[in-house]
């Protein structure tokens, strides 16, 4: 009855299993990416970042409040019931206008090259989790290989020590081995896990997510030189803070500019002689009106000449960064390039040389071992020898294309 009950508990499990894997979606490369630069909150904060300079370049035709001032009372004469309404408006020299609006206008831009650089920052981590998942996936199908081979030795050399046709160091052996690889089994489950679920979180969704790929392979890439940095997304926006502190530093020169005011009055003058030579006064429903121009001259300007300066300093501090960062993606490109060559001539030696050799050797072991022809140290030997070939080239593989994956985030290409 208890051994009903287990079989039946197994049955449920791996139904249970089969059934969520079917209900996994399966997500190619493209439309992880995509899924992602529409989901990602990070794409949709610079997008509103995007909107709010918009916004604020709208402020560049700003004259600041209109100022409305009443007088009332004995002004003119003994009269109380005089009043005085003028309407006043000060206005930034007209160049501050044209200046702070080209200052917008470096800001919008300087937003949008902001959100290329979190699109390429977020592409690169997508491809990076999902070609490491794929590693992972490749290395689990050796493994599971692994294990029906090291099981396969543990029940042939577990019926030869019962018929006492050999020792129980190599029973032990073969059981050890045997748990060794099931360990590794568990621990890249716990790691495919891991990056099914970091992938998950950088698409923003809550569905059971999978990459679907039949088999690990090398993703391709032409070789780009340094030039290829002009479109990296990050060197372009150190670029236009470049062009932002510049347009800074023009707006505050033009604010040492005098501002301008005008101003409308209408006013009551009661008992006031209405004409020259008359005498009709005038009474309460009578106004006299009039408008005013001034210009007011910056007196103590030695406030707005620290902030051109400090503008002028910011310049160069960008433009120092933007060298600095620049001279750095040049050497980072120059390494990952390195690092691509030497992981591409390394493949091409798994791939002529160590892998088929590998093949031969895990084969010619087996069916030796089989009949006897060898013990079960050569055995293991030829095993691990195999075993060190496979996952070190499918090591190289996913070093490779990360590689490759790293190229293309640093030259800008998604």
């Amino acid at each position: 009855m208890k051994i009903i009950k287990m079989v039946a508990c197994l049955s449920i499990a791996i139904y249970s299993n089969g059934w969520a894997q079917q209900n996994l979606q399966q997500l190619q490369l493209s439309e992880a990416l995509s899924i992602a630069l529409r989901n990602n909150s990070s794409i949709k904060s610079a997008e509103y970042d995007i909107s709010t300079n918009r916004e604020l370049k709208k402020t560049a035709s700003d004259i600041g409040k209109t100022s409305i001032a009443g007088t009332f009372g004995q002004y003119n004469s003994y009269v109380r019931s005089d009043n005085n309404i003028t309407i006043s408006q000060s206005i930034p020299f007209p160049t501050v206008f044209n200046a702070t609006a080209k200052l917008g206008a470096a800001r919008i831009r300087s937003s949008e090259l902001l959100l290329g650089v979190t699109q390429n920052e977020l592409s690169f981590q997508v491809k990076s989790s999902f070609y490491q998942l794929a590693y992972l996936k490749t290395l689990d199908k050796w493994l599971l290989h692994l294990d029906s081979i090291y099981t396969a030795f543990q029940r042939a050399a577990s019926l030869r020590y019962q018929f006492e046709e050999t020792n129980l160091l190599e029973k032990t052996t073969a059981e050890t081995q045997a748990v060794q690889i099931r360990t590794l089994l568990r621990q890249n489950d716990a790691d495919i896990k891991i990056f099914q679920t970091r992938l998950k979180t950088l698409l923003n969704t809550d569905e059971q997510l999978d990459i679907a790929f039949d088999s690990l392979s090398a993703r391709e890439i032409s070789l780009p030189d340094t030039s290829s940095l002009i479109n990296n997304p990050l060197l372009n926006w150190f670029r236009q803070q470049i062009m932002v502190a510049e347009k800074q530093k023009i707006v505050e020169k033009n604010r040492l500019l005098p501002d301008l005011s005008a101003s409308y009055f209408t006013q009551t003058l009661i008992d006031t002689q209405l004409k020259a030579g008359s005498s009709d006064l005038a009474g309460s429903s009578d106004r006299f009106q009039g408008f005013g121009v001034g210009i007011s001259i910056p007196l103590w300007i030695k406030p707005q000449v620290a902030k051109v300066k400090a503008a002028e300093s910011q310049l160069k501090a960008n433009e120092s960064i933007y060298a600095y960062q620049e001279k750095n993606f040049q050497g980072r490109l120059n390494e990952l390039i390195q690092d691509y060559q030497k992981y591409r001539e390394s493949l091409s030696y798994y791939l002529e040389a160590s892998l088929p050799n590998a093949e031969l050797l895990l084969n010619q072991s087996q069916r030796a071992y089989e009949s006897g022809e060898i013990g079960y140290v050569e055995y293991l030997q030829s095993l691990r020898t195999a075993t060190e070939v496979r996952t070190g080239y499918l090591a190289t593989l996913n070093n490779y294309n990360q590689s490759v994956i790293s190229i293309e985030y640093i030259i800008g290409k998604q």
